[in-house]
């Protein structure tokens, strides 16, 4: 829903550029920034890290997908990534119990010789 954590970061970074986009897999619920965003807003205003207000600019593709909960569990998202089209280029896996989403950025790397990445708390990465 876009209200805390690493996602607002990785949010700044990705919502400009027009070569990305920004997938929702479950409910946005009234209020949040990511219904805003769902939504159609253009520009959004996030508190930065030194408090500080900042406007994002959303340029980024945004795209709802039923039917995906945001609990599925290891096959249902390994099917689901099989199943995309174009093939993906780059996978973060953000969210779940450590050992588990390690996992499964290993099998999505093994299978699909897609590069993925569990990220460390506090690891810097470069969105590109």
């Amino acid at each position: 829903m876009l209200e805390g954590g690493p996602v607002l970061e990785y949010f700044r970074n990705i919502a400009p550029d027009k070569k990305n986009k920004i997938l929702f897999v479950s409910y946005q619920v009234n209020g949040t920034l990511g219904r805003r965003v769902l939504e159609g807003a253009k520009q959004v205003s996030l508190i930065g890290r030194e408090g500080k207000v900042e406007v994002v600019t959303i340029e980024c593709g945004i795209e709802r997908l039923d039917g995906f909960s945001g609990h599925s569990d290891y096959n249902q998202l390994i099917s689901f990534v099989h199943k995309l089209r174009p093939k993906l280029r780059k996978v973060l896996v953000n969210h779940g119990e450590r050992r588990k989403s390690e996992n499964l950025s290993m099998s999505i790397r093994r299978m699909f010789r897609i590069p993925s990445h569990y990220p460390q708390i506090q690891e810097a990465i470069k969105l590109y």
